[in-house]
């Protein structure tokens, strides 16, 4: 995957948007100069856009850092807490710093989205200065800066790319999102790339269909431009108003997730999941989903969380299963064309049918186990040392009234014998009131555990509404997607016909387009093909390790592009100033 994004990055210039719309030169000195200021301020522009892309993801990324480390200061201090205060302190921490990682990651989004529509403003100013520039190296301004445009877009979408490669991958660390998500959003994250090539293959196969078309400077190919910068100018809207529309769907997406995870369902059941309440050797375990016995076959229950414990009745062990160790999923798949004949694309989204949901009957099952367990343990142990303190007391009284009694020569062996019983009466009272003490405290953190159960009980009904109301923001999302990479693939097929028309007017070297056009057709269709390799891997494997690994490798990745595209984009840039500047004035 690394090598072919490099060489996607290596093509210069292969895919380029916006149109020019005017076809006036300037008649003067006095003109010129003005067109070169314009021109080199719509470049300015440009550059402009692309640093803001890299600061904005920067900051973002810091401040992802700081909110993240929030959390692990906050998840510390709840596992070294000992009261119930500070438990609570801290779960309120965490829940913050999930929260605040949560904003980031949706207003970043949001904000890259507004800075590609900047860069596309800043595209088409340019364009309108570059009419205005003198004949005598306008074809030579318009490779240059179809070269430049090229780099340009490549490392802005790459930016865009990498932030939220990064972004997923924090998310998931602060537990923002759980691993059968982070499986199908990393997923996402490549058909995503898919379409964003198939996209740009289609692009240029426009550009390379108006080629074979129109080859030399005729009416017919004059009108053919006009047409074809009308509709990119309508394309152009469209495309903004799917912009707009996206945008409200991941702050919609956003809020219903929010109100999913600061439900009193979900913090009880994080609470109960993080502190794994442990009451008289009834412990909170995990089958994993890959447990299986001495037979080879699986154990049952595998792939839950539930309660364990030993049963002196049974004399075996006892397992009552309470949720599944991860929520379930089911995946829903988009199917659109950018039109008639073109490879189908996918967009993939998935709902909760099971989002940490009791598994029946367990709740119930585990409260009267726990319940069960105090009255033969603690409760148990107040009567027996009751009863115990009882006989003791009164065999010091027995003792008490026989040493009262007892003439002068036997008051010394009934006192011996009345403070022997009064010794073991004391040691009586000592242990009724450490298992009074016991049965309090043990009263105490069954109460916890159990309102805890009761909440997620009382609470289940709001929590289902509350998924239910996730699950339709995940299908708009998805909606809004796809009718944005619809709208982002028209607009740049569109672009793409007028700036092969522009070309072919105004003289650029056609030929060379051609091939550059051509190889990076071949590059992409390659990408596509591995991104597809890539997708089936995720799609069978669930363990963290792997899909840590597989995203780190993408983050990496994505690095290694823009550092390239960066000296390329630089490079690219400087060459269409020098000449801007070395025009005739």
């Amino acid at each position: 995957m690394k090598k072919q994004i490099l060489l996607i990055a290596t093509l210069a210039g292969a895919l380029f948007l916006g149109s020019c719309v005017d076809d006036k030169e300037s008649a003067s000195v006095t003109a010129v100069r003005e067109a070169k200021a314009e021109q080199l301020k719509g470049l300015a522009a440009l550059a402009q856009a692309q640093a803001q892309a890299a600061t904005m993801a920067a900051e973002a990324d810091a401040a992802l850092k700081q909110a993240q480390a929030a959390y692990y200061e906050a998840q510390a201090a709840y596992e070294q807490a000992r009261t119930e205060e500070a438990k609570a302190n801290a779960q309120k921490a965490m829940a913050e710093a999930q929260a605040e990682i949560q904003r980031i990651a949706a207003q970043l989004e949001i904000d890259l989205l507004d800075l590609k529509a900047k860069a596309l403003q800043a595209q088409a100013d340019y364009e309108k200065a570059l009419l205005n520039a003198s004949t005598q190296n306008l074809a030579e301004l318009t490779g240059l800066y179809n070269t430049y445009k090229g780099y340009a877009s490549q490392l802005l979408t790459a930016q865009q790319n990498l932030a939220k490669a990064k972004v997923l991958l924090q998310k998931y660390q602060a537990q923002v999102i759980d691993n059968a998500q982070f499986r199908q959003e990393q997923i996402a994250e490549k058909n995503d790339l898919i379409a964003q090539y198939q996209s740009e293959i289609d692009a240029a196969n426009a550009a390379l269909e108006m080629y074979k078309k129109y080859n030399t400077n005729t009416p017919e190919s004059q009108e053919a431009y006009k047409n074809a910068e009308a509709a990119a100018e309508e394309a152009n809207q469209v495309y903004q108003t799917s912009m707009v529309a996206y945008s409200a769907a991941i702050n919609a997406e956003n809020k219903a997730r929010q109100t999913l995870t600061g439900s009193a369902y979900f913090k009880a059941y994080s609470d109960f999941r993080n502190t794994r309440p442990s009451f008289n050797g009834v412990s909170i375990i995990d089958i994993y989903d890959w447990s299986v016995g001495d037979n080879g076959r699986p154990v049952p229950y595998a792939g839950t969380v539930g309660a364990s414990y030993y049963s002196e009745e049974s004399k075996k062990d006892v397992y009552i299963p309470l949720f599944y160790r991860w929520s379930k999923t089911e995946g829903h798949t988009i199917e659109y064309t950018y039109g008639e004949g073109l490879p189908v694309q996918t967009q993939d989204y998935f709902t909760y049918t099971d989002c940490y949901y009791p598994i029946d009957g367990g709740l119930d099952a585990y409260s009267k186990v726990l319940n069960e367990s105090l009255a033969a343990n603690q409760t148990k142990a107040v009567t027996d040392c009751t009863a115990a303190f009882n006989k003791a007391k009164a065999a010091y009284e027995t003792a008490k009234k026989a040493y009262e009694d007892a003439a002068a020569a036997d008051k010394e062996a009934k006192k011996a014998e009345m403070d022997a019983k009064e010794g073991l009466m004391n040691d009586a009272d000592r242990a009724l009131a450490q298992a009074e003490r016991d049965e309090e405290q043990a009263k105490d953190q069954l109460e916890s555990i159990l309102s805890l159960v009761e909440t997620m009980k009382s609470q289940l009904a709001n929590h289902k509404a509350n998924v239910e109301a996730f699950n339709a923001a995940q299908k708009d999302v998805a909606e809004a997607v796809v009718a944005q990479n619809i709208a982002w693939n028209a607009l740049t097929v569109k672009n793409n016909e007028a700036n092969a028309l522009w070309n072919v007017i105004y003289g650029n070297d056609v030929t060379g387009q051609i091939a550059s056009l051509e190889a990076s057709i071949e590059v992409k269709e390659d990408a596509i093909k591995t991104l597809k390799e890539e997708i089936f891997d995720l799609e069978n494997s669930t363990d963290d390790t792997d899909l840590i690994a597989s995203q780190e490798a993408t983050i990496a990745d994505l690095e290694a592009e823009i550092a390239v595209l960066e000296k390329q984009t630089t490079a690219a840039k400087a060459a269409l100033e020098a000449a801007i500047n070395a025009g005739k004035e």
